[in-house]
């Protein structure tokens, strides 16, 4: 397993791993100056120091992530269990009309 270690910003997080036109992104998003970028390494190093300037706590931002990454997967099951009773619901209508058809088919027989 691959070990973590802290850049020499001191953030943890590896931009290297990011393609070029993401850390592009990234740059344009927070209006950083790339004119004597000429490298994905320049381009790493400058976006690696803007991300440690940001004063942001990753351990808290991982969690606060997984945090809503739960809250949706809930709502999505909650969406989910909605749909499906309403389809069993529609399923069960259609079943009582289908009987009451046939009812009123053996009826007029008779």
């Amino acid at each position: 397993a691959r070990r973590r270690r802290a850049r020499a910003s001191g953030t943890l997080v590896d931009f290297g791993l990011l393609d070029a036109l993401s850390l592009r992104r990234y740059a344009r998003t927070f209006k950083l100056r790339m004119r004597a970028v000429r490298s994905k390494r320049e381009l790493v190093e400058l976006i690696d120091c803007h991300f440690a300037t940001l004063g942001v706590s990753e351990c808290e931002v991982i969690e606060m992530f997984v945090d809503k990454l739960h809250r949706q997967a809930d709502e999505l099951r909650a969406q989910h269990h909605r749909a499906y009773e309403q389809w069993l619901l529609s399923a069960q209508q259609r079943q009582q009309q289908l009987t009451q058809q046939q009812q009123q088919q053996q009826q007029q027989q008779q």
